[in-house]
């Protein structure tokens, strides 16, 4: 009796009325408001609280969503999807380990690839790179065709000192999208590596990997960069092969014979 009282709360029909009256609001205050005294109407009964935790999640008010999704149980239809949205958000607040078991949560239940990647995501800035790889490989396992995957694991590799894996899921990458590295470059990534030597790595190596898709101007702007970082094996952009073509183009040549002066970090 007290399961089927959980799966089949009882119906309110003063609630029930808040709730589709939030959904149908067109403005945003009233959606709220009426969203809000569903749930205080019955508090047994979620369904408003999910949609409040969704309405806060869209306006990334993550502290607002985290306490609405809260409130969601096992019992509940869309317990994962919140406890997924749960992560995120708590991820958004700094709360990591938090987050870390709202992920797990969700992947020993449901195969979702963007929990696992969310989860190494989480790993990675804990500088837990071995756990962050296992994750990333099982989101990659899922959708082998989402490039941010790859470049998350990519970058794993990397701050492992695993270049030669880095490349490989670098060059994925590029080849499933060929703006991820910039958008990876932009998100912040390289201010996560530990040493101003393994930022200015970073930009070679993404240089290397433009260079090598046939896209130049990318490649300059990111040797540039790799000089400005300090990089000191720069020239051996002289003799790798990925950068052949560009060796050919005269702005590489103007580049390095003006040598940017490394800013100092």
């Amino acid at each position: 009796e007290e399961d089927f009282r959980r799966k089949f709360p009882e119906v309110r029909l003063d609630a029930f009325e808040s709730y589709v009256r939030g959904i149908l609001a067109a403005d945003a205050n009233t959606r709220v408001q009426f969203l809000t005294e569903a749930d205080r109407r019955n508090p047994a009964d979620h369904r408003a609280a999910f949609e409040l935790g969704c309405f806060y999640f869209e306006q990334k008010d993550y502290a607002s969503s985290v306490a609405w999704f809260g409130k969601l149980t096992p019992a509940d239809d869309r317990y994962l999807e919140a406890q997924f949205r749960l992560g995120v958000g708590e991820y958004f607040l700094g709360r990591d380990k938090e987050a870390a078991k709202d992920f797990e949560l969700v992947t020993r239940q449901l195969p979702l690839s963007e929990a696992y990647n969310n989860l190494g995501v989480v790993h990675y800035l804990k500088k837990k790179y071995g756990k962050a790889i296992k994750q990333y490989r099982k989101a990659i396992a899922l959708r082998e065709d989402m490039a941010t995957y790859h470049a998350n694991l990519g970058t794993a590799y990397f701050s492992k000192k695993d270049f030669e894996h880095a490349g490989a899921e670098y060059a994925r990458a590029l080849q499933l999208d060929p703006d991820v590295l910039e958008r990876h470059a932009q998100a912040g990534v390289a201010a996560q590596m530990s040493s101003p030597e393994d930022r200015a790595h970073f930009s070679f190596v993404i240089a290397r990997m433009y260079a090598r898709a046939g896209y130049l101007d990318r490649s300059l702007l990111y040797l540039r960069r790799a000089m400005e970082e300090g990089y000191k094996k720069i020239d051996d952009v002289y003799k790798e092969e990925e950068f052949a073509a560009l060796r050919k183009d005269p702005r590489f040549a103007e580049l390095m014979a003006s040598r940017p002066v490394a800013i100092p970090q």
